[in-house]
C-alpha cells in the first residue's frame, strides 16, 4: 500500500487531529488535504489519492468526485459528492487552497499527479474544487486536450498570500528535459488570472498579494471577481444536514 502519512491505518487518515479515527475503515494515501477557514475551528478537505478497500495491500483510485470533509472543531467526518468537469483519478498530485475575498468561495487548486495503471504518464493539468458548490473546473489546458505536455507528480505546491501557486520538484515520467529552464523547473501559477494577458501561468510577482476569482470560476458558480458567490450548495444538496451550516455562515458574511 502507498504511503502518504505517517501510521497510515485502516481507520484513521490523520492520525495527529485529536486522535480521531477517519470517516470509514478504508485506508487512503497520495491524495491531497488542505485547510480552509470556514466555521468555527475551520475544516480540512481530503479528496484523490488511492484507497485499500479490501483491507490487503491491493490498492485502487478513489474517485475524483469523491470529497472527505473533517471539521476540526467537532472531530467529525463528512463525505460530500462533487460534479462539473471531475478530474480524472489520480495520485501523487499537490492542491492549494485560496478564497475569494468575501470568503463565499473556497477555492482549492489542483496540480498534476500520477495517473492510475495501466495508464503512466500521468497530468500536466490544473482543476479548481470550489466550496460550497462542490463544483469542479477545469483551468488549464483549455486547447482540448485532456493534458498539457509534461505530465509531472510527486511535488508541492504553496500558496503565497492566497494569490499564487508555487509548484516545486516532482518527477516527469515522459522526458528528461526541464520544462522551464528559465526559471530552474519552478513553476507559478497566478491563480486569480490578475496579469494583462489574464494567463495562468505567470513568474511569481512578489507585490501580488491578494486574491480575485478567475472568470472561469466566476461562469460556474456565479459573482464577481470579489466574490458574491450565486451558487451556495451542491447540485444535489448537501450529504449531511450539518453541511448546510457552510452555505449558512457564507450568507450570513
Amino acid at each position: 500500500m502507498p504511503q502518504l502519512y505517517a501510521n497510515l491505518t485502516k481507520n484513521s487518515t490523520i492520525p495527529s487531529v485529536h486522535g480521531a479515527p477517519g470517516p470509514d475503515l478504508v485506508g487512503r494515501a497520495e491524495g491531497a488535504i488542505v485547510f480552509i477557514p470556514i466555521g468555527d475551528g475551520g475544516m480540512l478537505v481530503y479528496f484523490g489519492g488511492v484507497q485499500d478497500p479490501y483491507a490487503n495491500g491491493s490498492w485502487v483510485g478513489e474517485p475524483m468526485e469523491k470529497v472527505f470533509l473533517y471539521d476540526v472543531l467537532s472531530s467529525k467526518w463528512y463525505t460530500q459528492n462533487a460534479t462539473g468537469t471531475v478530474p480524472p483519478m489520480r495520485r501523487r498530485f499537490c492542491a492549494g487552497a485560496t478564497w475569494a475575498p468575501d470568503q463565499s468561495s473556497y477555492n482549492i487548486y489542483l496540480y498534476g499527479g500520477a495517473s492510475m495503471p495501466p495508464d503512466t504518464a500521468g497530468f500536466d493539468d490544473i482543476y479548481v474544487l470550489s466550496i460550497p458548490s462542490f463544483q469542479w473546473i477545469k483551468m488549464y489546458p483549455t486547447d482540448g486536450n485532456l493534458t498539457g505536455a509534461y505530465p509531472h507528480h510527486s511535488l508541492s505546491c504553496n500558496v503565497v498570500d492566497n494569490s499564487q501557486l508555487i509548484i516545486i520538484g516532482g518527477t516527469f515520467p515522459t522526458t528528461e528535459d526541464c520544462d522551464s529552464p528559465e526559471q530552474f523547473g519552478l513553476h507559478n501559477a497566478d491563480m486569480g488570472q490578475q496579469n494583462q494577458e489574464k494567463a495562468l501561468w505567470q513568474i511569481y510577482t512578489p507585490n501580488l498579494t491578494k486574491y480575485a476569482v478567475p472568470d472561469a470560476i466566476i461562469s460556474a458558480i456565479g459573482g464577481s471577481p470579489s466574490g458574491g458567490a450565486t451558487k451556495t450548495a451542491p447540485a444535489s444538496g448537501f450529504s449531511n444536514p450539518d453541511l448546510r451550516l457552510i452555505e449558512q455562515e457564507i450568507k450570513q458574511d
